[in-house]
C-alpha cells in the first residue's frame, strides 16, 4: 500500500487510473485496484527479466497520447527515486 500512495503523489499515470476507479466507487476499492495492478506487474516483469515498462501497466493509452502531444512525453515516465532509497 505505500508503494500505491507514493505512486498516486508522484506518478500522473497512477493518479488518473485511481481517479477514474474512485469516481466509479469509494478511495479504498481504487486503492486496492491500483495495488493489484502494480503487483500483477511487478510480478510479471521479475518473472520475465524485463525493465518496467509503465505503457504496459496502463496500456496504449499512454502511447497513443504522447504520439499525439499532448504534453505527455515529460510525464510518460514516474519519478522512482524516491522510492529507490529503501
Amino acid at each position: 500500500m505505500e508503494a500505491v500512495h507514493h505512486a498516486l503523489r508522484t506518478c500522473p499515470q497512477a493518479k488518473s487510473f485511481y481517479d477514474r476507479k474512485r469516481a466509479k466507487r469509494n478511495g479504498a476499492l481504487a486503492t486496492k485496484a491500483l495495488a493489484a495492478k502494480w503487483s500483477k506487474a511487478a510480478y510479471y516483469m521479475m518473472q520475465r527479466q524485463e525493465n518496467f515498462d509503465l505503457t504496459r501497466v496502463f496500456g496504449e493509452r499512454i502511447e497513443a497520447a504522447v504520439d499525439l502531444g499532448f504534453g505527455l512525453a515529460q510525464t510518460n515516465r514516474c519519478d522512482w527515486t524516491a522510492a529507490a532509497s529503501f
